[in-house]
């Protein structure tokens, strides 16, 4: 019952860091073709969102993950990929790397490199889950 809740969170963990990749590397381009729906497509409730879910679920996933399996990459990996995702976070609000929006939407460039923290980090967290779901589908053909 724990390799099953362990495989499901897993995949939601896969689902959402994908989701909020493609939201990273799509919002800059929004921005450029369609600059009236970037305020819709990169708007804090949605990072709060993706935020406050994919947190818990990485959480817990490589926590259990690491107990489990004796396998510390997908904490490891996964801790960086949050790590960037709050880098991220901050950077669109706060301009660590021009990211702010009064700089940022004067150079599309600036723009898609301050979403290079979240861009890598949800992709490390896309890593990782699947690390961990492997992790869990070995263990459970041995049983």
């Amino acid at each position: 019952m724990i390799m099953e809740n362990e495989v499901k969170v897993d995949r939601i963990g896969i689902i959402l860091s994908a989701l909020c990749l493609i939201h990273c590397i799509t919002t800059p381009l929004v921005g450029i073709l369609a600059p009236w729906l970037h305020g819709i497509v990169d708007n804090v409730y949605l990072h709060l969102f993706f935020f406050f879910f994919v947190f818990p679920i990485a959480l817990y996933a490589f926590y259990h993950g690491a107990k489990n399996h004796n396998d510390y990459f997908p904490l490891k990996v996964g801790g960086l990929g949050v790590a960037l995702l709050v880098l991220g976070m901050g950077n669109d609000y706060w301009g660590f790397f021009g990211g702010s929006d009064h700089v940022a939407h004067n150079s599309h460039v600036l723009e898609l490199t301050a979403h290079l923290p979240s861009i890598i980090g949800s992709a490390l967290l896309v890593l990782a889950h699947y690390r961990n779901l492997k992790n869990c589908r070995c263990d459970h053909q041995h049983h």
